[in-house]
This record gives C-alpha cells, structure tokens and sequence, in this order.
C-alpha cells in the first residue's frame, strides 16, 4: 500500500518533502522508515524527531505506512507498549505487510529475551512470525522464529513444531544476513551463541 501523500516536510532536517519520496534530498536520510536498520545507529533525539513528525502525520489520517514507520521509531527507544499499538493499527489497516507482523513479534518481546517472557506472549509472536511467513518468506523471519523456540521453548523442555533447528536451517536456505541475525539478538537481548 502506498503512502498517503502528505504536503509536509522531512522529519529530520525540515526541508520540504513528501513521505512517497524514498529519501530526503536535503539530507539523505529515509522520509519515511520502512526497516529498523535505516534509524539502527541514530541517536535518542534524532529518533524522537521523526516520532513527533509522524504522530503529526496521523493527526491528519491513518496511514498504515507512516504507523509502521512510528513502530519501527519507538521500537528503536524502548517504547515496545507503544511500538505495538503503532503496529498492530497498521496490520489492522494493511494485512497483506510481513513487515509489520514482524515488528509486532518483536514488539511483544517487550524488549526482554524469549527465555524471559511468557509462554502466550510468546506463541503471540510466533503467530505473528506464521503470518509474516505466509506473506513472504525471509530468512529474518525464520531466524526470530527459531530464537524463540530455542531460547524458551527448547531450554525449558517444552516440545514444539517446528524445531528451532528446522526454523535456523530455512532461514539459512533463504539467505538470512549477518546484520539480520545481529539485529534480532540485539533487540531480543539474546547472546549470539
């Protein structure tokens, strides 16, 4: 879903520039955040500015992109509460994003590894991994999958389907990257092993 053309400016320098537009041609930074790795290595305040541009955005209309994009923002703050409201208003909207149910799987982490969290949070999550990977199949997605199966799951004996070995070896046959496996043990909190 495209999205929806906003007279407005970019959130990061204030130069003139719609949310269609990949990038600022001021700055050079994303108009609108589709990935996590585009504000990975921003600090507080630069995040915080797109926070306020894009909860202004939505003052003028829902815009399941420009939800996502407030996800992904708040996501990389610590805000994952609010980080799953943004998300789940944008998979309400826009079903068809495996983006999102991604984000939303991390988002109920809460920021805590797998071996922390609840088993109904969890199987939460992984609904939301089904899902992504129904849409498309990526080898982020299969990797979290098998992190949380292995981090919880296996370590506390409970037998689930697939295993994570399974999951780690798709995600390993569609090409999972070093930067996505870094990504996920680093918002899940999970020591790579």
């Amino acid at each position: 879903m495209a999205a929806i053309v906003h007279d407005t400016v970019c959130p990061g320098c204030g130069a003139p520039a719609e949310l269609s537009a990949n990038e600022c041609e001021y700055c050079g930074r994303p108009v609108l955040i589709t990935q996590f790795s585009s504000v990975r290595d921003w600090s507080g305040p630069d995040v915080s500015k797109y926070v306020k541009a894009y909860e202004g955005f939505l003052k003028e209309g829902m815009d399941p992109d420009v939800k996502l994009a407030l996800a992904i923002c708040l996501l990389k703050l610590g805000q994952h509460a609010r980080a799953l409201v943004q998300v789940s208003d944008a998979i309400s909207y826009n079903v068809d994003n495996p983006e999102a149910y991604f984000y939303s799987a991390i988002a109920r982490l809460g920021g805590k590894r797998p071996a922390l969290g609840s088993m109904d949070v969890l199987r939460e999550s992984l609904n939301d991994l089904e899902s992504a990977k129904m849409l498309e199949s990526r080898g982020a997605f299969y990797y979290l999958s098998g992190l949380i199966r292995a981090d919880f799951f296996e370590r506390k004996r409970i037998r689930q389907l697939p295993t994570s070995g399974e999951e780690f070896d798709v995600a390993s046959s569609f090409g999972v990257s070093q930067e996505d496996i870094q990504f996920i043990h680093d918002l899940t909190k999970t020591p790579m092993t």
